[in-house]
Parts: C-alpha cells; structure tokens; sequence
C-alpha cells in the first residue's frame, strides 16, 4: 500500500472555490513534491500566489456594484478553470496514485490553509477598504456634531450650513450627528453620514428630503448636490428633489436670548428683527409666560400673516383665565408694531391627533 498522501482533483477544486488560487496552488504544488517534480513545485506556488493578488486587485479597482456582484461569481469561475488544468497536469498521476491505494490528504488540512488564507490575505483587505476617508478632510465642531469638509471650501459657507442643521435639530448636543460638505468645480456636494440600515426607512427619507429641501432654500455660493453615505463613505445615495412635490417645511429653533427655557420655532422667512421683537414682548409677560416655565413659541408665516401656536392642553382651553389672557395677548400682538397681524392658536399635541383652536 503506497502510504504517500496526495490531494485529489475535487479537493483542490474545492479549495480553489472556498479558499482562493493561492490555496489551490499550495495543493497542486504539495502534489508535484510528492511526484518528484519540484520545479513545478515552485512554480505553483507562484502561479496561485500572483492569481490571488489580481483576484483582489480587481475587486479594489472595480466600483462597489460590479465588485460585490463579482464576487459572488468569481470563486466558482475560479473553480471552473482549475479544474482542467489540474486534470492535464496530474490528473494520470493522481490516477496512478489512488489505484495504488494511495491514501488521500486531510480535508482538516485543507480547512486549515482556507482559515489561515482568509486571515492572512482577506481579513486586512477588507479592513483597509472599510476604513473611513474622513481624515482626508477638515473638520468643524458644532458642539458633538460636525462637518469634514475639503480645503476648496470656505469657513464661512461650512459655518452657514453649520447654523441651519443646529436651527433645524439635525445637530442636535444629545446626539452624534456629522455630514461631509464638498465643494466640486461647480457644485458643492452635502453627504450626510448615516448608518446604512436607516436608507431603506421610508419615515427617515422623507424626513431627509424635507431636510435637503430645507436647506436647498437657503442661497449658497455653489449649487447643492445632496447624497447620503455610509459611514465608510463607500455606498453613496444621490438624493433628487422633485420641484413639483411640496415637502413639508422644517422650522428653525432658537433659544430665546433672554431666557433660555423659551424657545421660538419660527418659518424661516421671518425676519431676525421680528423675532428679536417677539422675544421681547414674551420677556414682558412674565404674568402670563412665568420665565422659570420651559415654553416653546411656534411662530409661522402664511397668507400675508403670522400665526403663532401655544401649545396648551386640549382641557385647559375653556379656562376662564386662560381664555382672558389669550385675548389680552392677542390684543398685544396686534398693537406691538409688527409687519403683519397675528393669529392665536391653541394647540394639544398630546397625543397623535393633534387639535388646533383658533382664538
């Protein structure tokens, strides 16, 4: 009985298809030792070594699509074209062995090689490709939040699209929220950085499209291309507005300056001198706004008018006292100088069903 191990035509096609070329190679050059043949030996080793590398080389160079959508393919090409070469080269030989009673490698090696390959070759490729490319950009803080942005951007746009995603929430101190703001030859490009899970939720991507379309209403230097990517920034996602759809607006918050348990939500159409009005009057009735209360002012612009929005329990609106001061507040609103009359709402959002009543 001839006691020399020898690898079978299957095992190396097995090996080719769940290890690589470059195990398939080790095989088929174990085998050639074993025949007396070491220049072919050598050369195996060789052959699968460089095989290996173009396989990966490729899958670098290749979009991520067409990369992935070949991986699932390329293994079992791999498997395809082994197999005659192997037949040519030893397939007598490892005939003549095994009606010899020769006996057959251990397939526990050949599980061995695969594990070790894989680490070897595999695991620090896709490591170095899921590296994020943030660090080739600079960064602005706004509090936990941030925006990478490249050097042909200037500070002061990075700044503006800073103060809109804070007035907006998107950056928000309780969270971790960052984007990549890039400037091209004719476009900037806005990328927010999300986790791949959220793309495919249809409650989130409306909310993104509101976001872009708020902030495509702003005026910047560049026209704005908005895209949404994973955190390794590899699966990019243009994002396109439809001009004919109207999203639904995003208010703006700021806190009041004088007292910071108010805050206004406001349209962003309101002028700065009108808010800066408006604060002012709350501040003056502490009677009706205690300032140690924490109250948020929803003011809107719609019809050539202002609304402004209380928000207020749906059992407390046939309050005698609430009732005289909702009337003696809208009398203040309407003499206080503004550009346009107001409108008194109460709303209760305290539940789903949201109830408003026009004072």
């Amino acid at each position: 009985m001839n006691k020399t191990k020898i690898f079978n035509i299957k095992q190396i096609q097995g090996a080719c298809v769940l290890g690589s070329p470059i195990v398939a190679g080790i095989l088929i050059a174990y085998n050639f030792k074993k025949f007396g043949n070491r220049q072919m030996s050598v050369l195996w080793i060789f052959i699968g070594f460089v095989w290996t590398l173009v396989l990966i080389g490729l899958g670098i160079l290749l979009p991520d699509q067409i990369s992935k959508s070949a991986g699932m393919v390329i293994p079992f090409i791999n498997g395809a074209l082994i197999y005659p070469i192997i037949k040519k080269q030893q397939g007598e030989l490892i005939g003549k062995h095994f009606e010899n009673d020769g006996d057959k490698g251990s397939n526990w090696i050949i599980g061995g090689m695969i594990v070790s390959i894989v680490a070897l070759f595999l695991v620090p490729i896709i490591y170095l490709n899921n590296l994020s490319q943030l660090e080739n950009y600079n960064r602005q803080a706004f509090g936990t939040n941030g925006i990478y942005f490249n050097k042909e951007i200037s500070l002061e746009e990075v700044n503006k699209l800073g103060g809109i995603l804070k007035r907006v929430e998107y950056f928000n101190p309780e969270s971790v929220a960052e984007v990549i703001f890039l400037s091209n030859d004719s476009t900037y490009e806005l990328k927010l950085i999300i986790d791949k899970s959220a793309s495919n939720d249809t409650i989130f991507n409306i909310y993104v499209k509101e976001l872009f379309n708020h902030i495509n209403s702003y005026r910047f230097r560049k026209p704005l291309k908005f895209i949404i990517t994973d955190i390794y920034l590899k699966n990019d996602k243009i994002i396109v507005l439809d001009e004919n759809v109207e999203y639904a607006s995003l208010v703006e918050i700021e806190v009041f300056s004088g007292n910071t348990n108010f805050r206004l939500l406001y349209n962003k159409s309101i002028e700065k001198t009108e808010r800066e009005k408006f604060q002012k009057l709350i501040l003056e009735m502490n009677n009706i706004f205690p300032p140690q209360n924490e109250s948020n002012f929803l003011v809107d612009y719609e019809h050539g008018a202002y609304s402004l929005r209380l928000f207020i329990p749906k059992q407390q609106w046939t309050n005698p006292r609430l009732l005289s001061d909702a009337k003696y507040f809208k009398e203040k609103l309407n003499n206080y100088g503004f550009d346009h009359p107001f409108k008194l709402i109460l709303v209760d959002n305290s539940t789903n069903d949201i109830e408003e009543r026009e004072m």
